[in-house]
């Protein structure tokens, strides 16, 4: 998502201020007579972040619909909420506001491309050599093997882990070798 700054934008999308809001409540006074609203200024608290195009919008919108009451709060705010989405995305994308994100990335193959490793073993042996940098070695790791974890991959990788790929897949698990009535049942 590209973000722009407010200040680029016109003042109609960018965040009400209190006086929009205060004028919006006239307006629905004007037009409806009386809200059911206690305190506008503690509704703003919930209205700051619309634009002045979608508050407007939503409004006309309820306006159009012809009803006799005013909209209580929560009408206003699903009015907003159509208009945001059925016509203020338009005039958002013209400033690329919102875009689509990438795909969420996530497989083992995304991973090792990302560190910069050619195999899980490869990104194991770096893990490794970032514990030993720190002098954070698991009880189970020798310090002085690998040239105390400086050797170069290229060379470590004849030996490191090697027997990994054998066992991949030779284990018998359950979804392998057992049906359910085998585990369960004694």
């Amino acid at each position: 998502m590209s973000d722009i700054p407010l200040s680029s934008l016109p003042d109609t999308l960018r965040p009400i201020k209190v006086d929009d809001w205060a004028e919006a409540c006239n307006w629905i006074r004007l037009r409806w007579g009386r809200t059911a609203w206690e305190d506008d200024v503690i509704l703003y608290d919930d209205a700051r972040y619309w634009c002045s195009e979608e508050v407007w919008g939503g409004l006309q919108n309820l306006l159009n619909k012809g009803s006799e009451f005013p909209p209580n709060f929560a009408e206003l705010t699903k009015a907003v909420k159509e208009w945001r989405a059925n016509h203020l995305q338009h005039r958002l994308d013209e400033y690329k506001i919102q875009s689509e994100l990438p795909a969420p990335k996530g497989s083992l193959k995304d991973y090792l491309d990302m560190i910069g490793a050619e195999s899980f073993a490869h990104a194991c042996y770096q893990k490794v050599q970032e514990r030993a940098r720190n002098n954070k070695l698991e009880v189970y790791e020798d310090p002085n093997a690998y040239d105390k974890w400086t050797m170069d991959w290229n060379e470590a990788k004849a030996t490191y882990m090697n027997g990994l790929g054998k066992s991949l897949g030779q284990s018998k698990s359950i979804s392998q070798d057992s049906s359910w009535d085998e585990i369960v049942a004694p």
